[in-house]
């Protein structure tokens, strides 16, 4: 799976999505409002411009294939706390820890994705 599909099948479950940076956890669209701007850290994208993080998140499919097509590979962004709660699992501790609390191979008791990261899972 790409991740354009794998971001249209989180919108589908009817979790907003975001892109981020190609390989990593930021943000890709740059800060609609830059250092010195009264509405920076306040505008929730009420301005209706891209560059809020978390606050462009969407579920349209529209919207989301676009955004994919035109950066293929973008990281995938969905806040939490609204439809679901994450797991972030990382480093060597955390996986011996989950290891002993599943009782088998880290995953195997969280319902819904769950991906493989450079230093751990998301749950």
């Amino acid at each position: 799976m790409n991740l354009l599909e794998a971001a249209l099948g989180y919108a589908d479950r009817g979790w907003s999505v975001f892109p981020c940076a190609v390989r990593g956890k930021g943000p890709l669209f740059p800060a609609a409002h830059p250092v010195g701007d009264p509405l920076r850290g306040v505008c929730q994208g009420e301005c209706g411009r891209l560059g809020h993080g978390l606050y462009d998140a969407v579920v349209d499919p529209a919207i989301v294939a676009g955004w994919w097509k035109r950066t293929p590979r973008a990281n995938i962004g969905l806040p939490t706390g609204h439809a679901f709660d994450a797991l972030d699992i990382d480093g060597p501790e955390a996986l011996d820890s989950l290891e002993v609390w599943s009782e088998g191979r880290p995953g195997d008791d969280i319902e819904g994705p769950t991906v493989a990261t450079p230093r751990g899972w998301h749950c």
